[in-house]
């Protein structure tokens, strides 16, 4: 395409991965408390608080959603496989 590509630092672009992070703090090459914000919003964002109504809600619907497409992949696999199962 003819894009020229950098390798080097992006300024004003600060790049955070949890995980790497926290290998990196645990060999001692990251300051914990220079990361500490950013932990806290990626723990937001992956766990956001959610009321008892809510999680109830989100368990049955996923029930629901598990029960929708396993019942559908059995019948569509039926349908298209239909002599081999049963003839």
């Amino acid at each position: 395409m003819g894009f020229p590509v950098r390798h080097d630092v992006m300024e004003g672009l600060d790049f955070f991965d949890d995980r790497i992070e926290a290998v990196r703090i645990a060999k001692g090459q990251s300051d914990p408390e220079a990361k500490k914000v950013y932990f806290e919003m990626q723990k937001k964002l992956e766990y956001p608080h959610r009321s008892l109504p809510q999680k109830i809600m989100r368990k049955i619907g996923k029930s629901i959603e598990y029960g929708y497409h396993s019942s559908r992949l059995k019948l569509t696999t039926l349908l298209e496989d239909f002599d081999f199962y049963y003839r």
